[in-house]
């Protein structure tokens, strides 16, 4: 980042951080909520556990995702 001139970069990440020479602060809380659509829901199995969610059709969201 410094090379690119930047002094301040903003990530979304939990804790901990990889050993990166990086300092990690807090600065807000936020919840993260799973929603979906009633069309999407249609004609698909309810999730009633957190388990079922695995069976739903989905796009990722993380470092390594691959869609």
């Amino acid at each position: 980042m410094l090379g690119e001139g930047l002094d301040l970069a903003l990530r979304v990440r939990f804790p901990p951080l990889e050993d990166s020479g990086l300092v990690m602060r807090s600065l807000a809380q936020s919840p993260q909520r799973l929603v979906a659509s009633a069309d999407f829901l249609k004609g698909l199995d309810l999730p009633l556990v957190p388990a079922d969610l695995g069976n739903l059709p989905s796009l990722d969201w993380g470092p390594r995702c691959t869609a």
